[in-house]
């Protein structure tokens, strides 16, 4: 009976091994998360200081003089903030600054890229282009493109799909933009333009620290989100408890219904003596097994994750609650006196005290003293507290009763 009683309780805790688990499982997986994405952000702050420390050498020194600064600025600003936006998406940065006064400004990957951020002439820098172009006929065999500023491009595309009778109704000088962009286009199929990150005004030597707070606050933002998805990612959710509730099911159905099989036999009946009323017994237990088992699973799982009660102590108040329902019952049914009715009540609540205690101190300390290879699965822990709680607790309960009916 003892044994019985000790197999029961530990099936009784499945639920909250399997939740405690499943628990430790998201939130080790989340931890990790988070971990990575702070990685991710404190990376992309680095790129961005580094990309405003080269900066501010490029003021500090006069480089490319007032006409010419923004050019060499906006290299490294796109360069930068690039990586820098790769970076705090926990991508891998593309971008590579050359610096060398040659034909190619920086790659992307294996792509090589020159800039041109020229307001001069007033044709969006498209002059430059041509020249480079010319000065370097191999640039485009080997892939090279040309990126101009945000705000150049979208007016540079703007007025390419700009249809001639509407363009002849603009400003004088917009249509010689426009006709200047058709004839680029037309001399120029093999010349691919881009958009930098940035726009004119933000490479200004004036502006670009302003434009990189902007960066910054924006990654802030970035980092809090992603922070924020992974909570929501790792939380606990219907699915899971789903699991839990049908894992627990499985468990005590099959428990319930080999408890019930094994009476049978140990009080003497052999399998090929079983008749329908045996086999149906045995269903019946194994059903009630089932549903005891799914009721817990789903209650022991929500109170732990919504009021944060732990598993053994959500899996204990369940068993008490359903064991003295039963206790309620009977008394009203007249099968038990008050006096046995308390009794009864008050050992149900004590088994499972002990149960949940046992299962708890088990996952702590126990688990502690296993091989190095089994200490990160406090199951095991749990199991065995729970086992050897019982049994001690199972032994003094016998010799009370034993002392008290000698009595």
């Amino acid at each position: 009976m003892e044994k019985k009683k000790i197999i029961t309780t530990t099936k009784d805790q499945t639920s909250a091994i399997i939740t405690d688990t499943l628990n430790q499982i998201r939130s080790n997986r989340l931890c990790k998360d988070i971990k990575n994405i702070d990685i991710d952000y404190n990376n992309s702050c680095c790129e961005l200081r580094s990309g405003l420390d080269s900066i501010k050498q490029v003021i500090e020194s006069n480089r490319g003089g007032e006409k010419g600064m923004h050019g060499f600025i906006g290299e490294r600003a796109q360069v930068h903030i690039s990586n820098s936006n790769a970076l705090v998406k926990g991508e891998k940065p593309q971008y590579t600054l050359i610096d060398d006064n040659g034909p190619t400004d920086y790659l992307r990957g294996n792509t090589l890229i020159q800039q041109k951020s020229c307001r001069s002439g007033g044709t969006l820098g498209l002059d430059h282009l041509q020249n480079h172009a010319k000065a370097y006929p191999f640039y485009i065999t080997l892939g090279g493109v040309y990126q101009i500023p945000r705000d150049f491009y979208e007016t540079y595309y703007k007025l390419l799909l700009k249809p001639e009778h509407i363009a002849k109704k603009m400003r004088n000088e917009d249509y010689r933009l426009w006709l200047k962009i058709q004839s680029f286009a037309l001399e120029n199929p093999d010349i691919t333009i881009e958009p930098m990150i940035v726009t004119y005004a933000e490479i200004q030597a004036g502006t670009i620290e302003e434009t990189l707070s902007q960066v910054s606050k924006a990654h802030k933002q970035i980092h809090k989100d992603r922070t924020l998805e992974a909570i929501k990612l790792h939380k606990a959710n219907i699915k899971e408890c789903v699991r839990v509730t049908i894992c627990s099911s499985v468990i005590e159905a099959s428990v319930d219904g080999a408890i019930c099989f094994i009476d049978k036999i140990q009080d003497g009946k052999k399998i090929s003596e079983f008749d329908c009323i045996d086999y149906k017994e045995i269903v019946i237990e194994t059903a009630k097994g089932a549903g005891k088992g799914a009721l817990r699973g789903a209650t022991v799982y929500t109170l732990t994750n919504t009021l944060g009660v732990p598993a053994p102590v959500a899996t204990a108040s369940f068993t008490a609650a359903y064991e003295i329902t039963g206790e309620i019952i009977k008394y009203s049914k007249g099968e038990t006196t008050r006096k046995e009715f308390a009794m009864n009540s008050s050992w149900h609540c004590l088994d499972v005290t002990v149960s949940a205690v046992s299962s708890m101190i088990g996952a702590k300390y126990i688990t502690k003293l296993l091989p190095a290879k089994y200490r990160s699965y406090a199951i095991l822990g749990s199991l065995i507290g729970n086992g050897v709680g019982m049994f001690v607790y199972s032994f003094a309960k016998s010799e009370i009763n034993k002392h008290q009916l000698s009595q």
